[in-house]
């Protein structure tokens, strides 16, 4: 298991652009142009955080048929088969994938565990989960966590400027801890992972912006990092 640690001059805050370059660099070995992906979760924006990802097939689960219209629509759609469903029973063949993408969407699996099961089953040997979460050892997610799931709602939608965010969020698995506990009991390896500043809620404290410029140039590479607030990992299946 092991951390990648970038260069100096690499801002570590996860801005759109960072974030879009950490995901394609975590995915660099792991996709061909011969690839069929599953990403669960995908919302109205299918593989909308992988622009001008080349692979064979791609494919959109989601459980929300409202979102999937919409991308229907064509907006952000990148030529994705469309499935409404759930991820603990992804309608697909077992050993039939080449890696599955969750990004933004572990944090709302009721079971994880049950989800990483079900992408274990689909996935061929060799095969990869790749997912992006918030990771719940940051500090801001203490009170987050204190509060009942079903009132966690409010204060994400405020805090976060989701104001037509609906799903509930359970927190269950998103720790670099839990996932690598999961990962063993599932089967997978945690191959790699890296930890990067959230912008999107510290941004919006008072002097949040200076906040993360102080971490970004203290912290990364520190113990620190630990702390901060959204986790990238891999995780393999055996060959």
């Amino acid at each position: 298991m092991s951390s990648t640690h970038d260069e100096a001059n690499v801002s570590n805050v996860g801005s759109w652009d960072r974030h879009v370059q950490v995901c394609r660099d975590f995915l660099a070995d792991s996709v061909s142009s011969d690839s069929t992906l599953v990403e669960i979760g995908s919302g109205d924006q299918p593989f909308g955080h992988l622009p001008g990802l080349v692979v064979h097939r791609r494919i959109s689960l989601d459980n929300d048929p409202v979102v999937l219209r919409r991308a229907c629509g064509g907006r952000g759609r990148m030529g994705a088969m469309l499935i409404a469903g759930d991820a603990e029973f992804i309608p697909v063949r077992a050993g039939t994938i080449d890696g599955v993408i969750a990004i933004f969407a572990f944090e709302h699996f009721p079971s994880p565990i049950r989800v990483l099961e079900e992408a274990y089953r689909i996935l061929r040997p060799g095969g990869f989960v790749f997912l992006v979460t918030p990771n719940i050892a940051n500090p801001l997610y203490f009170p987050v966590i204190l509060i009942p799931t079903a009132s966690r709602e409010k204060l994400l939608r405020s805090v976060g400027d989701h104001p037509d965010h609906e799903y509930l969020t359970y927190l269950r698995a998103n720790s670099l801890r839990r996932l690598n506990k999961l990962a063993a009991r599932t089967g997978f390896e945690l191959r790699r992972f890296k930890l990067m500043w959230e912008d999107h809620y510290v941004g919006r404290l008072p002097i949040g912006n200076l906040i993360l410029r102080a971490l970004d140039k203290w912290g990364t590479g520190t113990q620190l990092e630990n702390f901060a607030g959204r986790l990238y990992v891999l995780l393999t299946k055996a060959e």
